[in-house]
């Protein structure tokens, strides 16, 4: 009879508290209706492709949060706009392509206010045919985009050339085309592709040769070449030579100009690197930007006697020569007063040209 006793006690404690922690608070506990999911943005449907000169009709829905999409918003209610003049968009969303092939991103905002948005990117194609992207990269460093390469369809008028990194893009590819890329100092290769969609093709390319590769101690040599520019470079600064120990890496080439004479900043100003070729190297030197009080420190930065400083930059396209390389330099020679480079550094002299020489000689 105890034993019946205590449990009963330690029910009836129980179910006091659970009817106590019932009637506290009910209303906080038990919410009248679940939470509205919030608007993520704007799905645009239409077509993926718009044929040169034709038109196609798109609609904005609202996207929620939860991944839902609501009916069509009001066409009122929505604001049009395309990335550029490849496409042109009415006021309901009628886009229509121009004559001109390539890509552009179509944007829906609500009004007012432009928080709730969605885009979709639209190519501009003939009929039955694809856009084509990749890159162009050498076999034996496939981190080097090779550029200048040319991409093409034989047979066909579609041809291009890679960009710096070694990029392309190819509009109007048909289903089943070959892809042929060729570039100075390379062997030539043939894709087919089968298309059923827009598509990315890269390719790898062999050097005919031996990848050119400099390594030691150099005497790099800038020459001016015809000069333009106001107000005038002072002759004394036409011709430069600075000593430099040069070493090359995956296909890079790296110039470090040794002398003391280089006012250097963030391991800028005393140093250059080009990409290597089998038949030579091309070098980039970034030159002096300058934006208010921001300022991005040149490749090449000499501090002269007269503590003004002499910036060399531009583009320079080298052939293997003498145990090293020399080319055209297309670019300028920029001397700036003792300020340098604060934001009101001032040019003093400038030589620009297209027929500088960059020389790079084993010392």
């Amino acid at each position: 009879m105890r034993s019946l006793s205590l449990i009963g006690g330690v029910l009836a404690i129980v179910l006091v508290g659970l009817a106590s922690a019932c009637g506290s608070d009910p209303v906080s506990r038990i919410p009248f209706s679940p939470s509205v999911p919030g608007v993520a943005g704007l799905q645009i449907s239409g077509p993926a492709t718009i044929a040169p000169g034709q038109s196609a009709q798109f609609i904005a829905d609202t996207r929620l949060n939860d991944g839902a999409v609501k009916s069509t918003t009001s066409a009122t209610n929505i604001r049009w706009r395309t990335s550029n003049s490849l496409l042109s968009v009415s006021a309901s969303g009628l886009v229509t392509a121009g004559q001109n092939r390539g890509e552009s991103v179509l944007t829906a905002e609500v009004l007012p206010g432009t928080t709730i948005r969605g885009t979709r990117e639209i190519v501009v194609v003939p009929d039955g045919t694809y856009r084509v992207v990749g890159s162009v990269r050498a076999a034996d460093v496939p981190t080097l985009g090779i550029a200048g390469a040319r991409v093409e369809v034989p047979g066909t008028s579609l041809a291009t050339t890679t960009d710096f990194s070694g990029n392309y893009r190819l509009y109007g590819v048909s289903p089943s085309a070959d892809i042929r890329v060729t570039a100075n100092g390379y062997q030539t290769v043939t894709q087919n592709v089968q298309l059923t969609a827009h598509a990315t093709q890269n390719f790898l390319i062999s050097p005919d040769g031996l990848r050119i590769s400099l390594n030691g101690p150099f005497i790099v040599s800038f020459d001016a070449g015809n000069c333009s520019g106001n107000p005038p470079l002072s002759a004394d600064l036409l011709h430069r030579a600075y000593e430099a120990v040069v070493s090359t890496t995956n296909g890079i080439v790296d110039v470090r100009l040794t002398e003391s004479r280089f006012s250097v900043n963030g391991g800028q100003g005393n140093r250059f690197s080009g990409r290597a070729e089998p038949t030579g190297v091309t070098f980039t030197l970034d030159s002096l930007y300058l934006y208010f009080f921001y300022a991005y420190y040149p490749s090449l930065a000499e501090r002269l006697s007269n503590n003004t400083v002499l910036t060399i930059s531009g583009t320079a396209t080298t052939s293997a020569f003498n145990g090293g390389v020399s080319g055209q330099l297309n670019g300028s020679f920029s001397n700036y007063d003792s300020r340098y480079p604060a934001s009101n550094t001032a040019l003093i002299g400038n030589c620009y040209s297209t027929g500088h020489r960059l020389t790079l000689t084993p010392r």
